[in-house]
Parts: structure tokens; sequence; C-alpha cells
């Protein structure tokens, strides 16, 4: 007998219950786990996102639960790859902002006001 078969207990059943046993091996005895990636949905699901398709919820919900820490996520490698992509970042400056359009707007228009 060597000695992985007397570790995994695999000579203490007979053959028929094996797949009992492998089964009830398989119950949570916890629903710890369950309410973790329930909580985790509710924070990836909510009124705001509630237009994410299916499979983006899924990859969410996946990386969540099994993804590394956050602290060991190096986001450089991305952000560089979303660039080169010809993506904007989050300081682009090419369209104004509403305020500023508004002010332009009634700059130029202002001979035109005074016309009312």
């Amino acid at each position: 007998m060597d000695s992985m078969n007397i570790m995994n207990g695999d000579d203490m059943y007979p053959d028929e219950l094996k797949p009992l046993i492998a089964a009830a091996n398989t119950i949570i005895i916890s629903t710890a786990e369950c309410e973790h990636a329930f909580s985790n949905m509710n924070n990836i699901i909510s009124t705001i996102r509630s237009l994410m398709l299916l499979k983006t919820e899924s990859s969410l919900m996946f990386i969540s639960s099994v993804g590394p820490p956050l602290s060991a996520f190096d986001a450089q490698y991305y952000v560089k790859q979303w660039l080169k992509k010809g993506r904007r970042h989050a300081d682009y400056q090419s369209c104004a902002a509403p305020g500023d359009r508004r002010s332009v707007t009634s700059e130029s228009n202002e001979n035109i006001w005074k016309i009312f």
C-alpha cells in the first residue's frame, strides 16, 4: 500500500461508495462564501450600472471573487495598452466642458442679443 492511498483514504471505502463520498465532500458547510458573492454582486450591479451586459457583470463577479487583491494588481501595463489603442485618458481636454461652451457661445452671440 503506497503512502498516497493511505493519506487520501482510498482504501477506507468500498468502490461502490466512492461516488457518494465524492459527492458528500462537495457539500458546502458554510454559507459565508455564497453571502460574500451576493454582497459582491450588490456592489457591482447597482441601479447606476443596470445597463451592463450579463457577460460584463459575470466577468466582474469572477474577478471580484477569485482575482488578485488590488495591492497585487499592476494597472500601469493595462493603462498603457488602453492609451496605445488611441483611447482617451481622464485629463482629455479636446471637448470643452458644458460650462465653457456656454461662455464661448454667449460671447459670440452678445451682439445678436442686443438686438432683442
